[in-house]
């Protein structure tokens, strides 16, 4: 859920996972 799940924004935000 959130951004760790979806694919474009966890590569544009690797440092929320």
């Amino acid at each position: 859920e959130g951004c760790c799940s979806n694919p474009p924004c966890r590569h544009t935000h690797p440092e929320v996972c």
